[in-house]
């Protein structure tokens, strides 16, 4: 799968919002991502607690294996490889591998390598789930 590497542009991303299917405990929590131009709106909520948390990212896509957070390339239309995001609060880049999109059935795959001070990381591939695709998302025009 890792070697079938997608690309995707950031107006394709724009006003699309995708579900978390794995990995999830999808009887504990239910996770969803919304693109707009410069920002992703992350929200968990927390189904016990029937508590909601927003995280929100700037980001962008790259066509070369980032190395550090370009702070210039939020809100640019580029197509790439690479989603990278940007935890401002401790300034963490986190960075993914898009594996395989399909525009069609509305799957995302993205590989994330975790960096090697983090702390409890692992290796994890993610599926995500098209659930809306808003006036300027998802695939070709």
């Amino acid at each position: 799968m890792l070697s079938c590497k997608a690309q995707v542009s950031t107006s394709q991303l724009i006003g699309t919002k995708w579900k978390m299917i794995s990995p999830s405990g999808e009887d504990i929590v239910k996770t969803t991502w919304e693109f707009t131009n410069k920002e992703i709106k992350e929200t968990i909520y927390f189904i016990p607690y029937n508590e909601e948390i927003i995280n929100v990212f700037p980001y962008y896509i790259s066509s070369s294996f980032p190395s550090v957070f370009v702070h210039n390339c939020v809100g640019k239309n580029y197509t790439g490889k690479y989603l990278v995001k940007l935890l401002e609060r401790n300034n963490r880049m986190y960075w993914y591998t898009i594996t395989s999109v399909n525009w069609t059935t509305g799957d995302m795959y993205l590989f994330r390598q975790p960096a090697e001070d983090e702390v409890g990381g692992r290796p994890v591939t993610i599926h995500f789930k098209l659930i809306s695709k808003g006036s300027h998302g998802g695939g070709r025009r």
